[in-house]
């Protein structure tokens, strides 16, 4: 029954437009859990916008965050954002998860999330196919 979940909500994701951030970090084979962000944008925030915060965020401050491997970012039709960044370990994914907090470059990012809307996790990843 999870798998149909998953695969039901997945079939309603789209991939948000834009080249992807090449930083120089580890092969996605390294690592070892996902968080998992569900949220929506606040209201009044505007798309275009918070396409650009998502740009800076990945570049002054994913690409720099130790243990930082890669990242998707999907959007459902009905507007929830679906983001999922992997992580060498659980302790680098939370001391980045609380160092984004205080971090200049990410307010506008933050800013655009409807805090009241955001659902996060941490996953292990136990298998993994490219």
């Amino acid at each position: 029954m999870m798998i149909k979940t998953v695969l039901a909500s997945s079939m309603g994701l789209a991939l948000t437009a834009g080249a992807a951030l090449a930083c120089d970090t580890a092969a996605t084979a390294d690592a070892s859990v996902v968080e998992v962000v569900e949220f929506r944008l606040a209201e009044g925030a505007n798309q275009k916008d918070f396409m650009a915060s998502v740009a800076a965020l990945e570049a002054s401050f994913l690409c720099n965050a130790p243990g930082y491997v890669s990242r998707t970012l999907t959007q459902s039709e009905d507007g929830v954002w679906l983001d999922m960044v992997y992580w060498t370990s659980l302790d680098e994914a939370l001391a980045a998860a609380d160092a984004i907090m205080t971090d200049d470059s990410a307010m506008s990012f933050m800013q655009a999330i409807d805090p009241e809307s955001i659902d996060m996790a941490h996953w292990p990843i136990v298998s993994q196919a490219n």
